[in-house]
């Protein structure tokens, strides 16, 4: 399988997509905020919304899963509760022996993560994920020729980062989201059953959580949107 890394020039195309789809409200507070904490824990926390109904852009039709990996950045084991919070309540998440886990129904784009354990904590860190994207280009059962055709989606506010991803495990990074790639540079063969899944991510870096072996603690939301596609070369 081909893994690839768009880095092409996106200047010509920005303005390509204008739509929002998802209203939201603020009860969680404004924007984002990096929280507090006293540097214990390390963190590699997301929170990845998948639509139940392929390029829905109704947020009820998302499943939403978190996963949380905390490590006490002096050692040794831990306990405490691990939540997230958005608009819809608080989700106290479940320890499945590596990492916190929990599932809800609909996307609420801001989500608020807190941690308490018996050897620190963090407080606070919330997040404004991506607003929904429709894909428009191109368009479920159409075809998709590899590296040739472009992909385009519909967005409101860009988000930090792109990925495009087919079936076969082939996937782009595109750093800049403008809503339409130049090419979709995925290696792809043929295959008359694949799925096209676009994923826009945001992150933050927890102002309260530390470090470990070079790496800084990252939450991130993301939500994806797919269409079955006729992939060929």
């Amino acid at each position: 399988m081909g893994r690839h890394v768009s880095l092409v020039g996106f200047g010509a195309l920005l303005g390509a997509c204008t739509a929002t789809h998802f209203e939201r409200t603020d009860s969680l507070g404004d924007g984002n905020s990096a929280g507090q904490g006293d540097g214990t824990l390390y963190i590699e926390a997301s929170v990845t919304a998948k639509p139940v109904v392929m390029n829905t852009t109704d947020a009820s039709l998302f499943d939403v899963s978190f996963r949380v990996f905390a490590k006490s950045t002096v050692g040794g084991d831990w306990s405490g509760a691990v939540t997230i919070s958005s608009n819809s309540g608080e989700v106290p998440l479940a320890f499945d022996g590596a990492t916190w886990v929990g599932t809800v129904s609909g996307y609420e784009q801001v989500y608020q993560l807190d941690i308490d354990s018996d050897v620190g904590y963090v407080h606070g860190v919330r997040l404004e994920g991506p607003d929904i994207h429709r894909i428009t280009t191109p368009s479920i059962g159409g075809t998709l020729h590899g590296s040739n055709d472009s992909v385009a989606w519909e967005r409101g506010i860009a988000a930090s980062e792109v990925t495009l991803t087919s079936a076969t495990g082939d996937y782009v990074y595109i750093p800049v989201d403008v809503g339409v790639t130049v090419d979709n540079g995925l290696a792809i063969g043929v295959d008359p059953n694949n799925t096209l899944t676009v994923t826009r991510t945001n992150r933050i870096e927890p102002a309260g959580a530390g470090g470990f072996n070079g790496a800084s603690s990252q939450f991130s939301v993301n939500v994806s949107n797919s269409v079955d596609v006729l992939l060929v070369p």
